[in-house]
């Protein structure tokens, strides 16, 4: 877990350096991003960052072998895939139903809610309640987690099912 919360930001901050200093030297000229432009990226980063990697902790923790991990880890995989399906189809219509139910599901906000702010197409109230839900997620997301963990933890060689980790933490 250390590993991938610092790995996270890694992946967040040091690429931005970079490519500020290839506009520097190539002297391309870029739009201006404004500050809560980027305030609401790195929410959204961080947001996402969270939900994302509770949900691979707790299904890590129902692999007990490293072939069975790329099986427990694609349901979430789907489910961020999903999310930039659903950005890519914000692009499209901001205010339509899609945009707006992507904004709301917790799974899907860290990659909607960015495209329809940048497109000024969300009320306050929308991003407000998304924010909310979002956290509200993550923390219902770790209690789950936690569980799940303590139900797999001493299983090991075969593949823990998710009712069997989450029946093991009861006893």
């Amino acid at each position: 877990m250390l590993g991938i919360r610092a790995l996270g930001p890694a992946q967040f901050g040091i690429p931005i350096p970079i490519a500020l200093g290839g506009i520097a030297y190539t002297g391309i000229d870029i739009p201006s991003l404004d500050p809560l432009t980027i305030g609401n990226l790195v929410l959204w980063f961080i947001l996402g960052f969270l939900i994302f990697a509770v949900l691979f902790g707790a299904a890590g923790s129902l692999a007990s072998r490293t072939e069975d991990a790329q099986g427990v880890a694609m349901p979430m995989s789907m489910l961020a895939v999903a999310g930039l399906i659903i950005a890519f189809a914000t692009l499209d219509d901001p205010d339509g139903t899609l945009a707006v139910v992507g904004t709301m599901f917790p799974l899907t906000a860290p990659f909607v809610v960015p495209v329809r702010v940048v497109m000024e197409a969300i009320p306050a109230w929308q991003f407000a309640l998304s924010v909310v839900l979002s956290i509200v997620a993550v923390v219902v997301l770790i209690r789950v987690a936690g569980r799940i963990y303590s139900g797999a933890l001493l299983r090991f060689g075969t593949r823990t099912k998710f009712r069997e980790a989450w029946k093991n933490a009861e006893q």
